[in-house]
């Protein structure tokens, strides 16, 4: 492939789209405003039904129940656990709901032509970043997955001969759970809810973390290009050559430019 081309075709926005994909899946906010009003409103209801389901009703159980356990310490601290960071979960979505036009504005301008490599070498750097931002989200949600994996199976192993399976977590419901297939229902809710609720809040996370990886990769081309420019400097710049000292500027002014991008 030509190398002009090669450095043209480069997507900067691929340290982050994984985690957009995760977003859009598993939350109700959109992060594209260029959807008509119709998939805007769908949008809308699946993340009322999907979200408010898998994450209103859980955290509601979970401080129903740390009322109800109040002043049990064992089981406070048993209860403790999830329900903190739900709480905190919530502040995520809270701020992402609130500045959501600033982050699709930041998706938006993440893929900006300044940010395009401008050698081989600047191509290289960029797509060894993107590489490490897709496999450091990668990693963080297969450890959600084990995890949650890992909740579901311990209360089936950790149980003596004769005594009745218990919850994953600890939770209160208006009604017995002790029957099936009642029980079996809340279970699998249970184990479904703090996936999806992890999945998100880790999303939310590595997108954070993809976008300053991001900054990073920039800052290294930048550095490589004032390097470049340096060299420039020292092997054809003279004072008698008016072309030189031209495409000189001209470098110049691409990388303040480049670095103002940076900066905003």
């Amino acid at each position: 492939m030509d190398e002009h081309l090669l450095l043209e075709e480069l997507d900067v926005s691929d340290f982050i789209k994984l985690n957009i994909k995760c977003i859009h899946f598993l939350s109700y906010f959109p992060l594209d405003d260029e959807k008509s009003l119709f998939k805007r409103t769908c949008q809308l209801i699946y993340g009322i039904l999907f979200v408010g389901f898998v994450y209103a009703l859980c955290v509601s159980s979970e401080i129903v129940n740390m009322l109800v356990v109040f002043g049990d310490i064992e089981k406070m601290t048993e209860a403790s656990f999830v329900l903190l960071t739900n709480l905190s979960h919530s502040l995520k979505l809270y701020v992402f709901i609130k500045h959501g036009s600033e982050i699709r504005n930041l998706i938006k301008s993440i893929n900006r032509e300044e940010f395009k490599p401008r050698n081989l070498v600047q191509y290289k750097m960029l797509v060894k970043d993107i590489k490490m931002s897709k496999l450091l989200t990668k990693i963080f949600l297969f450890m959600c997955c084990v995890t949650c994996l890992l909740w579901a199976v311990f209360p089936l192993l950790d149980r003596k001969s004769g005594e009745r399976i218990r919850l994953p977590l600890s939770g209160w419901y208006p009604f017995k759970i002790d029957k099936p297939p009642v029980f079996e229902l809340i279970y699998a809710y249970q184990i479904f809810a703090t996936c999806i609720n992890g999945l998100r809040n880790i999303s939310m996370d590595t997108f954070l973390s993809g976008s300053i990886m991001v900054i990073a990769g920039q800052l290294g081309i930048l550095n490589n290009s004032l390097q470049i420019m340096g060299q420039y400097y020292k092997n054809k710049m003279t004072d008698e050559d008016q072309g030189n000292q031209e495409k000189f500027r001209k470098i110049l002014v691409r990388n303040v430019i480049h670095y103002k991008n940076i900066i905003q």
